[in-house]
C-alpha cells in the first residue's frame, strides 16, 4: 500500500528543514520555508492472528497497535545538521481494516507543519491535527 504525507504551512527558514525518518535515518528533507512538503512511501499491510491489520516497513515506527511515522526537524549547528524536534504521525486513528481490502489505494495524511505558537509541529499528531483519508484510483 502507498502512503503519502502532505504538509502545508511550514514555519520558515529559521527552523531549518524537515524530513521523514526511514529507520534511524532522516530522508527527503524539505526546507522549512517551502510552500508545501510531500513524502511518499510504501508500507506492507499484514493481517494479524487476532483478525486485525498491522503496518510494516522501513518508515513505520512503534509497536503493533501503536504504529506511526516520524517527521524530524533539523538545522545546522556549528556546520553539522542537528535534529532537534520530531512529530509522530499516529496511525491509531486510521481504520486499518479498510486498508487490507484496498492495497492499491493510497493512504493520505494531511497536516499543518506550523504549531499555533509559530514553531514546527511536534509531538503526537492525531485528528484533528492530521486528517487521514483513503484515496482509490
Amino acid at each position: 500500500m502507498h502512503v503519502r504525507i502532505e504538509g502545508t504551512d511550514l514555519p520558515g527558514a529559521t527552523y531549518g528543514q524537515v524530513g521523514i525518518q526511514r529507520g534511524p535515518e532522516v530522508v527527503d528533507s524539505v526546507p522549512a520555508d517551502a510552500a508545501t512538503a510531500t513524502w511518499s512511501f510504501e508500507v506492507e499491510v499484514r493481517p494479524t492472528a487476532d483478525g486485525a491489520v498491522d503496518l510494516r516497513g522501513p518508515y513505520i515506527q512503534g509497536r503493533k497497535g501503536a504504529r506511526f511515522v516520524y517527521l524530524s526537524w533539523a538545522r545546522p549547528e556549528h556546520g553539522i545538521l542537528t535534529r532537534y524536534r520530531r512529530a509522530k504521525l499516529m496511525f491509531d486513528a486510521v481504520d486499518l481494516s479498510a486498508l487490507s481490502d484496498n492495497e492499491a489505494a493510497t493512504l493520505v495524511g494531511r497536516l499543518r507543519l506550523t504549531a499555533k505558537d509559530g514553531t514546527p509541529t511536534t509531538a503526537a499528531a492525531r485528528p484533528p491535527a492530521i486528517t487521514w483519508t483513503l484515496e482509490t484510483s
